[in-house]
C-alpha cells in the first residue's frame, strides 16, 4: 500500500480518459508526466508496500483535474508542490473512481487549485 501520491504540476476542462490509448483513464492529451521517483519500504510481516511516489507533471492544456490510473493500492492523500522557490507541499483534494469499469481499474482523479 501506498501512503501518499504527491505531484508536482505546472499549471493550471478535463475529462476521464483519451482518444490515444482506450485502456486508460489518465487525461495523457492533456497533462505529461515528466519525472516519477518512487520511494518504498517492504513490510514482510504485512506483506504490503509502504512509500511515497513524486510526479513531475506537466501541463498541456488549461485544466482543473488530473487523472491517474490505479488499481490495488490505498491512496491516503494528495499533495501538491506549485513552488519552485519553496520546499512546501499543499494537499489538495482527489476523488477515487471505482465504479467505472472494472476490466481498466480505477481512476484517481487530483482537483487542481486555480491558477492565478
Amino acid at each position: 500500500m501506498f501512503k501518499s501520491i504527491s505531484a508536482l504540476l505546472f499549471a493550471g476542462v478535463s475529462a476521464i480518459g483519451n482518444t490515444i490509448d482506450p485502456s486508460s483513464y489518465a487525461n495523457i492529451e492533456e497533462v505529461v508526466t515528466t519525472n516519477l521517483y518512487l520511494d518504498i519500504d517492504v513490510d514482510f510481516e504485512k506483506q504490503q508496500f509502504v512509500g511515497d511516489v513524486y510526479l513531475n507533471m506537466r501541463s498541456i492544456k488549461d485544466i482543473n483535474s488530473v487523472f491517474l490510473d490505479y488499481q490495488g493500492i490505498d491512496v491516503h492523500d494528495v499533495s501538491l508542490w506549485q513552488d519552485k522557490s519553496t520546499s512546501s507541499f499543499k494537499k489538495v483534494n482527489f476523488t477515487r473512481h471505482t465504479d467505472l469499469n472494472q476490466n481498466l481499474g480505477n481512476a484517481l482523479e487530483i482537483t487542481l487549485p486555480k491558477c492565478k
